[in-house]
């Protein structure tokens, strides 16, 4: 036995385990490859397999299977989980506790072949409950891509969850239930601590429940980057694992048996959390690492989880999707490599530099959500977390013990909560850092590793660390790409145009609608570019799909001037004129042949010449010559209305009303030389838009995008070299 593992010490397996994390890392680009194709990542993905090449032709070759198997692995299902049989009749099995929103309860459910994302609009039915057999009729359709530029993409989440479909029913039959184990297990704990004065906390622990917690908590953790001590992760499976082993040292267990029981209990915990990523990993970790020191085989945690990373992406080829799995390896990996910087005596300077450690490298990632960071949080995590270990996780164990004590317990969780809430309301130190892309990414995380690994042997990289904040602080400040962006807002519009050489940030319209909120993705769009004041807002005119959620807008941003055209009299615009007021924005109420400047631009009016009969043909309509390209934003008016004077061509028409019919003449696309025509157009039931119109405009042979087939359409300039950009479904 000792020969053997002598001879496996020095096997050439062993030099392939110690480096897989190389493996680790080529599999990881190819997936981020099938999910996002990107030039920087097929260079990466290229530069990596050269180095290999040239370190260990066995290594190569070894990496070279794991990706083609991780390949195999994501096409054969990509292509089971958009497989449907497209049945309107579906029974399947819920299979994760149904959370009841505002309008519907919303739930996954399994089906032989496929799992469904299902929304259940009869909220004031009986009770569904995990592992029940429904039966319903409706029909399920393709989750779609988000249309709107650096917003999250649920399909993508969603496919990481093995869902593709999602389908809507208001009736709903409850056939029977199944008689898995781990179902009536979990809905036991549910119904039994769901009465408990902390509830939200012990669901939110025992059984991994998401939505236990209260909206403006999450949010207020989240804020303070300490979202993961909510969320059922590997610190809780560690914090278990060693209390359960010194609990059953001082009960005189063996060392064999106390492994074996904490271990038996961890499994138990994996099971009644639906196997939750960071779980898996952490528990799977632990089984390695006590497998390794058990056999005393020379192998470093890091390759360990590195083995666990790549068996669970290739089981799960759609695992990258997934922000949180991404999070779990990711810092668990970082804090690996980083023992040296991270070690010290003092229990606090530790937790500090652990916590530090994990925010820059999780920065990217978490900033993605809301664009913005607080670094007042690199300070205080250290003290919360430490607080969340040694009280609040203590106290949620003694009453997952103990029901009876809620009560007793309860007001520490109240104080703790506001505790949370003020600290989260501290902004001093918050900062609109806006998306990072994906070569903002690879140059963030190039420049960090340099750093740390300059830290390591104790020397600082002065201009790296400069370079790395202007990439945090300001990347898209500095940026010198100027874009007119027309964002996907339903059945509305909504127009962004950015010169930061020009000095130049200007919206028309906000969009809007009775049932769903558009504005919100336009404010996420505006923030995800570091955008934190406008010159301009312009409100072509006062319908709901125009200006309704103007709210957004004028909450999150800085705005200088609001126009107005001069005969709109709405409720509207006076609400929005009462708000424009308190917050002391400028208000500029214009009509044709006025102009608007903004920075070196100039926004040229050229309708309303008087008050017309309707709102529609009230619009402004404005035109902009943009790095030599001219615009024309006909808002929703009458094309009878306008006259060009000197004007003989036009490059981007965006077109009235969103394709109407009648908005939109012959005469006039035949007056003026037109090259694109941009369609801001959603579901809706005026046929928007109109097939006549979209004749005339193949008629005059112009090229035209639509956003509810393109999704935003943006025009960028990279050094006044234009490209057209789509975001589409």
């Amino acid at each position: 036995m000792e020969s053997g593992l002598r001879h496996l010490k020095k096997s050439k397996f062993l030099f392939i385990v110690n480096n897989c994390i190389y493996c680790l890392m080529a599999v990881a680009l190819v997936a981020f490859l099938v999910s996002s194709p990107h030039i920087l990542i097929i260079i990466l993905l290229l530069v990596l397999l050269y180095r290999l090449y040239i370190k260990d032709s066995t290594l190569f070759m070894i990496t070279l299977i794991m990706m083609l198997i991780y390949f195999i692995s994501y096409q054969c299902q990509v292509k089971s989980i958009t497989s449907n049989d497209n049945s309107d009749i579906i029974t399947c099995t819920i299979d994760n506790i149904p959370v009841e929103g505002p309008k519907s309860i919303r739930f996954y459910c399994k089906e032989t072949n496929n799992r469904f994302l299902v929304y259940y609009t009869n909220i004031n039915a009986k009770q569904l409950k995990l592992g029940d057999v429904i039966y319903f009729k409706s029909s399920s359709y393709l989750v779609k891509n988000n249309t709107v530029p650096n917003q999250f993409n649920y399909r993508k989440y969603l496919e990481a969850e093995k869902i593709s479909f999602q389908l809507s029913t208001s009736e709903i039959t409850v056939l029977t239930a199944t008689n898995r184990i781990d179902y009536k297990l979990i809905n036991y704990l549910y119904n039994y601590y769901q009465d408990s004065k902390f509830s939200s906390y012990l669901l939110s622990v025992i059984i991994g429940h998401k939505k236990a917690l209260d909206e403006d908590f999450r949010n207020n953790t989240q804020i303070l980057n300490i979202s993961h001590l909510f969320v059922v992760s590997g610190f809780h499976v560690g914090f278990l694992y060693f209390v359960f082993m010194f609990l059953f040292k001082h009960l005189h267990f063996s060392k064999e048996l106390s492994r074996k029981i904490t271990l038996f209990i961890l499994v138990m915990f994996l099971i009644v959390n639906a196997f939750a990523v960071s779980i898996l990993r952490a528990i799977l970790l632990i089984f390695g690492i006590e497998i390794k020191n058990q056999y005393r085989l020379p192998i470093d945690n890091t390759d360990i989880l590195s083995i666990i990373a790549c068996i669970c992406i290739i089981i799960n080829p759609f695992s990258l999707q997934n922000p949180g799995f991404i999070l779990s390896y990711l810092i668990t990996l970082i804090l690996f490599l980083s023992r040296k910087i991270i070690q010290s005596n003092q229990i606090l300077v530790s937790s500090f530099k652990i916590n530090f450690v994990a925010q820059v490298f999780s920065l990217p990632i978490i900033a993605n959500f809301s664009f913005s960071y607080n670094f007042f949080s690199i300070i205080l995590a250290p003290f919360l977390n430490l607080l969340y270990t040694l009280v609040i996780f203590p106290l949620i164990i003694l009453g997952l013990l103990i029901k009876s004590l809620s009560n007793d317990l309860a007001l520490i969780f109240v104080y703790y909560e506001k505790i949370i809430s003020y600290l989260s309301n501290i902004d001093f130190l918050l900062f609109n850092v806006g998306a990072f892309t994906i070569t903002r990414t690879v140059i963030y995380y190039y420049l960090l590793v340099i750093i740390f690994r300059k830290l390591e042997q104790r020397s600082i990289a002065y201009f790296k660390i400069i370079l790395l904040i202007i990439i945090t602080l300001f990347y898209h400040k500095l940026s010198i790409i100027d874009e007119v962006s027309f964002i996907d807002v339903g059945q509305g519009d909504s127009i962004y145009i950015k010169s930061n050489i020009q000095g130049c940030k200007a919206l028309i319209d906000t969009g809007g609608s009775f049932t769903q909120s558009p504005g919100e993705n336009v404010a996420n769009y505006l923030k995800s570019t570091q955008t934190t004041q406008l010159d301009y807002l312009f409100i072509t005119h006062t319908d709901i799909d125009h200006a309704g959620d103007y709210q957004y807008i004028l909450k999150h941003f800085k705005v200088n001037t609001v126009v107005f055209n001069a005969y709109d009299d709405s409720e509207l615009q006076r609400q929005i004129e009462k708000e424009a007021i308190l917050k002391r924005i400028n208000i500029l109420k214009v009509k044709a042949y006025n102009k608007v400047d903004c920075g070196d631009l100039s926004f040229y009016i050229f309708n309303p010449l008087k008050k017309n009969n309707t709102v529609n043909d009230n619009s402004l309509v404005l035109f902009l010559i943009f790095n030599g390209d001219k615009y024309l934003f006909m808002g929703d008016a009458t094309s009878d209305l306008i006259n060009l004077p000197n004007i003989e061509s036009i490059d981007f028409l965006k077109l009235s009303h969103h394709g109407s019919k009648y908005q939109t003449s012959e005469e006039f696309l035949a007056k003026y030389h037109f090259k694109y025509a941009i369609i801001s157009v959603g579901k809706n039931y005026y046929n928007h838009p109109a097939e006549e119109l979209l004749l005339l405009l193949e008629k005059n042979q112009l090229i035209y995008y639509r956003t509810d087939t393109h999704g935003t359409i943006s025009i960028k300039y990279y050094l006044k070299k234009r490209i057209i950009r789509f975001c589409q479904p």
